[in-house]
């Protein structure tokens, strides 16, 4: 059973809340584009601008958005292939962008993983009343740990041999 056999959460579908987060993703795509052509030193000479539109992203209702946004000015000051690193945030956040402009048309699978990746949060029993279970034999695939904003985050990747 897919989500869209449920019935939708209606605070997480809120029209109102979807309005606001394409607001809120307007904004970050033009500030990227903008950021693409002046380039991306002004990061390293100006940080505030990411603390700036960061902020601006927890106004939209974006706090996932915010969280990596707000965690580049350490890897632009730490991390030597930096620019690299916000190249590809900002290739993801840009590509997240368009498919935000479609949230529409997508089914409510895809819905659920765009609002999820934006941060927009879940109730623990929304959880258990809108999933099943899925019953397979998991492989684990391996773990990846990152720090973000002094805490450390272990990401475990796992796949479903039957499905």
């Amino acid at each position: 059973m897919n989500l869209q056999d449920k019935p939708s959460n209606q605070t997480r579908y809120n029209p109102q809340r979807i309005k606001k987060i394409n607001e809120g993703m307007l904004i970050i795509e033009e500030w990227i584009i903008q950021l693409f052509k002046q380039g991306f030193d002004v990061l390293q000479k100006d940080q505030h601008r990411l603390i700036e539109i960061s902020t601006r992203m927890v106004d939209y209702g974006l706090p996932a958005i915010a969280r990596k946004i707000r965690i580049l000015p350490e890897k632009i000051i730490h991390e030597s292939d930096w620019i690299d690193i916000v190249a590809q945030e900002m290739g993801e956040l840009y590509l997240l962008c368009q498919s935000f402009k479609k949230f529409e048309i997508w089914d409510a699978n895809k819905q659920e993983d765009l609002l999820s990746f934006v941060g927009v949060p879940i109730k623990k029993t929304d959880i258990k009343s809108h999933s099943i279970p899925i019953t397979d034999q998991w492989v684990y695939l391996g773990t990846i740990n990152e720090k973000e904003e002094h805490i450390l985050i272990a990401r475990n990747w796992f796949y479903g041999i039957q499905y």
